[in-house]
């Protein structure tokens, strides 16, 4: 979106942005773990038999990947929040109380449009909660 509330040609995409920057990130949290727990100390192998030493730093590669990521992860933080920001002031826009509540829930809380049917109530479906907003967009462009 990184428009201020620009509502001219808002699509169910540009309101997903948040969301799917929401996803990466956890994504790049869990590859940043994983490296860190593979930069930790371990122990060495005590199988008897002669072992060279290799030429690879594994702990110095590996830190430059959780340093490179650290950064992207950094930069993603900061462009969630201003995405955020841009997302909270166009669903303030919204009129519609219906269309508001499953914005809201969908674009800002992240719920898949099952769940935000679910949180809705039994006259919904998440199909159904698709179309009301897809619908809303087409006629408020």
């Amino acid at each position: 979106m990184t428009r201020e509330a620009d509502a001219a040609g808002m699509t169910i995409q540009d309101l997903s942005r948040y969301s799917d920057l929401r996803a990466k990130l956890q994504q790049d949290q869990e590859i940043l773990d994983s490296l860190r727990a593979k930069a930790a100390p371990a122990s060495p192998a005590l199988t008897g038999m002669p072992h060279a030493t290799g030429t690879s730093d594994k702990v110095g590669y590996l830190a430059t990947e959780i340093a490179y990521l650290e950064g992207q992860t950094e930069k993603l933080k900061s462009e969630m929040a201003q995405e955020r920001r841009c997302l909270e002031a166009y669903i303030k826009t919204i009129k519609d109380d219906r269309v508001y509540v499953i914005c809201s829930l969908r674009f800002l809380r992240c719920l898949s449009w099952d769940e935000v049917a679910d949180t809705l109530g039994m006259y919904y479906t998440g199909i159904g909660a698709r179309k009301i907003v897809s619908a809303y967009l087409r006629d408020h462009p």
